[in-house]
């Protein structure tokens, strides 16, 4: 399955939010999750792990003290961020 960060062509696959995704970034706190934000770890993901379906986690570094868990799918021509966590750790293995 080709990775978001990974497409051959020069343009980066088009980025649909579920309704879940874009509520979880509007009431995120201590701050607002950005498309950007979210783009950004999809982009150069630091961590980049497999769900148990077709999902995967891409882990990311924002606000210098938080990460940011992006849950996604691949599909043909998009890719699709079911989810969107901002987290004090990181995923496991990592500080």
């Amino acid at each position: 399955m080709p990775e978001p960060h990974a497409s051959r062509s020069s343009t980066p696959p088009r980025v649909h939010f579920t309704r879940h995704a874009r509520n979880r970034m509007r009431r995120r706190r201590p701050f607002l999750i950005t498309e950007e934000d979210v783009k950004a770890v999809l982009q150069a993901p630091e961590a980049d792990e497999a769900e148990e379906d077709e999902a995967r986690n891409a882990w990311g570094r924002i606000r210098t003290s938080w990460w940011l868990r992006v849950t996604y799918s691949q599909e043909r021509h998009r890719v699709v961020v079911l989810t969107v966590v901002a987290r004090k750790r990181g995923p496991k293995g990592t500080r």
